[in-house]
């Protein structure tokens, strides 16, 4: 994975050299933009909200701005070194963080909430290898659990899914050629999880706690190691079709060949949010 910045955070080294990075820690101790983009229900004033001395989201001034009502995320900032933000316009369409001036939270921690109905979170234009290292500390439903797409439709285009259920637990789509695992139906569960996704040319797997999961059928064969410009959609197809249903901690990707830093970075963002 070539030469890269470690931090700690929980006592485990964090590689950052991440392409995406979106977490209510901070994960690049060089960054310092802001954590959050939040707009309240009262007025639908926004405020940018950073972080508190020790890394973690600023809450104080999340609930200092929120008040008594709710807060929804406008903006999560991409802490990589590339500004790929993840963006929603519509006020509808927003995930919560603050509901009726009590904090959401997961495992005594800040999450942010997407209600399977219409919440969704959308980088333009983010540029992923095919082969990749992703790690998400999620929560989800049973009935609607996450899904993440790259590309404004990866059945047809180039790009993949990461889905929590056997409708292609992974998807890579590569020049109208698809490479796909049925995976286990409803894997994920319902508790907060670490789910892991390595596709590269040695593995194609996921995890969910460290663990290697049952990647089941596999359709076709290893696609090759392409740059793709497109939208990542996090909880969602496009923001359009499909919706996860859940709370949402951190997103970690890396364009990764060879997916050695798995254990490592499995621990450290383990450790971090006491899963």
């Amino acid at each position: 994975m070539g030469s890269r910045l470690l931090h700690f955070f929980g006592g485990n080294p964090l590689d950052e050299n991440f392409a995406l990075g979106f977490s209510l820690r901070r994960i690049r101790s060089s960054y310092t933009g802001y954590c959050i983009e939040v707009r309240r229900s009262s007025d639908n004033a926004t405020l940018n909200i950073g972080f508190d001395s020790s890394g973690y989201l600023d809450i104080s001034t999340l609930l200092s701005f929120v008040g008594s009502g709710s807060g929804y995320v406008k903006t999560w900032y991409n802490q990589s070194t590339l500004l790929q933000d993840a963006i929603q316009l519509t006020n509808a369409n927003q995930p919560n963080i603050v509901n009726n001036g009590t904090l959401r939270t997961e495992g005594g921690k800040a999450c942010i909430f997407f209600d399977g109905i219409n919440d969704s979170l959308m980088v333009t234009t983010a540029t992923l290898n095919t082969y990749i290292s992703m790690y998400a500390v999620c929560k989800c439903t049973i009935a609607k659990p996450f899904l993440f797409e790259h590309s404004a439709n990866a059945n047809t285009n180039s790009g993949f899914y990461f889905y929590g259920t056997n409708n292609a637990s992974w998807f890579f789509n590569r020049f109208s050629v698809i490479h796909y695992a049925y995976g286990v139906s409803n894997w994920t569960g319902s508790s907060r999880i670490l789910a892991t996704l390595i596709y590269n040319s040695t593995q194609q797997n996921f995890y969910k706690n460290g663990v290697l999961g049952n990647n089941g059928g596999i359709v076709n064969s290893l696609r090759p190691n392409t740059s793709i410009s497109t939208s990542f959609n996090i909880f969602s197809r496009n923001g359009t079709l499909i919706f996860g249903e859940g709370s949402l901690q951190e997103i970690i990707i890396y364009n990764d060949t060879t997916g050695s830093n798995r254990t490592i970075t499995e621990s450290n963002i383990l450790n971090y949010w006491g899963i």
